[in-house]
C-alpha cells in the first residue's frame, strides 16, 4: 500500500497538510484569573483539514495541560483563532499553574509524571474533516505560552465515494496490534520518543478495533473521508470498512492490508469508489414475520435475486461470481424480469430466524447484458424474543459514582435507551461526554453487556424503570467485554 507523508497527499479527495509558519514569540497572557495559552502546530500535525489541504484549529477543540505539582491535567478551551493555524486556549478553571506538557484532544490525557499516559478511545462519533489525531506539546518550566503541538501517530485516511444508507460505523481492526486503550510514552521530554507505539494485543484479546459512529445525516452522501489514528510500528494485518447498524460489512467498502509499516507523520490513504445505490434491510416484520428489504436508486434497468445461506453455498459454492452468472442467465432466458431504474422498491422475503440470507442486485443494459455494476448484501434475521421485561429494566437514567485512576472522585449520569428492542442498548453520558456507546442484552443472564473499553465504576440507579433494583454490580471496564 502506498504511503504519503501527511504534508503531501495531492491525490486525496480531501487533501491534507500544513507548512511551517513563523509564529509570534511565546507568552502567557493573564485575563483576570484565567490563563490564556497560544498554541501552534509543527509540520505533519493537524486538528482538522480543509479541501485546500490547510490545517486549522476548530471551535470545540480542547487541550489538556499538566497541572504543576500533580500528575493530573486541567482543560483549556479554544477561545480565539478558529479557522487559523494559531489559536488561543483559555483555562476553564481560575488560578491554575501548568507545567511540562499539553495534550490534544483533551479527553485522551490520563496522567503525566515521569511517564506520559494517554488513552485512545475505542469509540468516536464521526465529525467531518476532524481527524482526532493525538498531539502533544512540551515546554520548560511554566512557560506554556508558545505551545507547539506535534503528531504522535500515523493516520489512516479512507475516502468512501458513497456512504450506504443504513451505515452504522466506520471500523478499523487488527488481529495483532493494539489500536486503543492506554499507551505510555516513557520519555516525553525527548521529541524522538513522542510517539504512540504499536504493541501486541493485551492478554486474552484476539483483536483490537476502532469504531467511528456514522450520524444518520451522513448516510446516502459522499464522498466522505474517515480518519483513524494508528500507533507507530509494524502491522501484520489491518482491516477496515463500513458496517451497517447490525455490524454486517458492506462488502464493497471492505479492505484488508498486510505487512504495513506506520511512521509518525505518515498517512495511509485509500479511496473506495463504490456505487451510489443501496439495499436497505428493515428488521424482521412483526405482522407476518417477513424480512423487509428496500432497493434504492439503481439507474437504468436491473434485476435481483435472494437466497438463504444454505441455498447459496449449495448452488454457488460461496462464489459471488457464480451467483451473478446465474442471475444473468435467468434474465436472458426471461425467468427473471428487468425492473425500471431510479425508483425505490420495497420487497418482503420470508426466511427462518437466525438463518443468514443474501440479496444480489445487478444492473443490465438494453440487450439484457450485465453492465458489471452490482451489490450484494447479507443479513441474519433475529428470532422474536419474550425478554422485553428484562431488557426494559435497564432503560432509564443511572448515576455512576467512582474514582479516576488518579483517585479523584467522579460522578456521571448515563442515559440508557433502546437501539434495537430486546437486543441492543445505546447510552450516553460516559465520562461526561455526548459520545454514544452501545451494549447488548444477555437473555440468559438478564445482564447488559458493555461493548466498550472503559474504567471501573460502581453504578446506582437514579430513576427507577420497570422495577429494576436500586443497584447494579461493579462495572469492570478494564479488560474484555464486560457484564454489569
Amino acid at each position: 500500500m502506498k504511503k504519503f507523508a501527511i504534508i503531501f497527499a495531492a491525490a486525496l479527495t480531501v487533501v491534507m497538510g500544513c507548512a511551517r509558519e513563523s509564529f509570534a514569540p511565546a507568552n502567557v497572557n493573564e485575563e483576570g484569573e484565567k490563563v490564556v495559552l497560544r498554541a501552534t502546530v509543527a509540520p505533519q500535525t493537524r486538528s482538522a483539514v480543509s479541501t485546500t489541504g490547510e490545517f486549522s484549529w476548530q471551535y470545540g477543540d480542547t487541550i489538556a495541560v499538566k497541572l504543576a505539582g500533580t500528575t493530573g491535567f486541567t482543560p483549556f478551551n479554544l477561545t480565539d483563532g478558529a479557522g487559523t493555524k494559531v489559536a488561543e486556549f483559555t483555562s476553564l478553571e481560575s488560578g491554575v499553574t501548568v507545567e511540562k506538557v499539553a495534550v490534544m484532544p483533551s479527553d485522551i490525557a490520563v496522567s503525566a509524571g515521569t511517564d506520559l499516559t494517554i488513552h485512545i478511545p475505542q469509540n468516536r462519533i464521526f465529525e467531518a474533516d476532524r481527524t482526532f489525531s493525538p498531539m502533544v506539546a512540551t515546554f520548560s518550566g511554566e512557560d506554556a505560552g508558545g505551545l507547539q503541538f506535534k503528531h504522535m501517530s500515523g493516520l489512516l485516511a479512507v475516502t468512501i465515494n458513497h456512504v450506504p444508507r443504513g451505515a452504522g460505523w466506520f471500523y478499523v481492526r487488527s488481529n495483532s496490534v493494539k489500536l486503543y486503550g492506554d499507551f505510555t510514552i516513557k520519555d516525553y521530554a525527548d521529541e524522538e520518543d513522542l510517539i504512540i507505539p504499536a504493541g501486541p494485543l493485551p492478554s486474552g484479546r484476539t483483536n483490537s478495533s476502532l469504531w467511528f459512529e456514522i450520524p444518520e445525516e451522513l448516510q446516502g452522501t459522499g464522498p466522505v473521508t474517515f480518519y483513524a489514528p494508528l500507533p507507530v510500528g509494524e502491522y501484520p494485518d489491518l482491516q477496515f470498512g463500513i458496517l451497517d447498524e447490525y455490524t454486517y460489512y458492506y462488502e464493497e467498502t471492505k479492505c484488508v492490508y498486510e505487512n504495513l509499516h506506520v511512521d509518525r507523520g505518515e498517512m495511509l490513504t485509500k479511496t473506495i469508489d463504490n456505487i451510489d445505490w443501496d439495499i436497505v434491510y428493515t428488521r424482521r416484520g412483526s405482522d407476518d414475520g417477513s424480512d423487509r428489504v428496500q432497493i434504492m436508486g439503481v439507474p437504468g434497468t436491473w434485476a435481483y435475486i435472494y437466497f438463504q445461506y444454505s441455498e447459496f453455498t449449495n448452488h454457488y459454492g460461496s462464489s459471488y461470481e457464480a451467483a451473478k452468472n446465474d442471475l444473468a442467465a435467468k434474465v436472458l432466458s426471461g425467468e427473471r424480469s428487468l425492473l425500471e431504474g431510479n425508483k425505490n422498491y420495497r420487497m418482503g422475503f420470508v426466511f427462518p430466524p437466525e438463518a443468514t440470507f443474501y440479496v444480489l442486485v445487478m444492473q443490465f443494459d438494453e440487450a439484457k447484458e450485465p453492465t458489471g455494476a452490482y451489490l450484494i448484501r447479507q443479513w441474519t434475521p433475529k428470532q422474536g424474543t419474550t425478554s422485553s421485561d428484562g431488557f426494559n429494566k435497564w432503560i432509564g437514567k443511572w448515576t455512576l459514582v467512582g474514582e479516576t485512576i488518579n483517585n479523584e472522585p467522579v460522578t456521571y449520569t448515563l442515559d440508557i435507551t433502546s437501539k434495537n428492542p430486546d437486543e441492543v442498548f445505546q447510552f450516553t453520558g460516559w465520562a461526561g461526554t455526548t459520545t454514544k456507546y452501545w451494549a447488548e442484552y444477555d437473555q440468559t443472564t438478564g445482564n447488559m453487556v458493555i461493548l466498550n473499553h472503559m474504567l471501573t465504576y460502581s453504578a446506582t440507579q437514579q430513576s427507577s424503570s420497570d422495577g429494576l433494583e436500586s443497584y447494579a454490580s461493579v462495572m469492570n471496564m478494564q479488560g474484555a467485554d464486560v457484564v454489569i
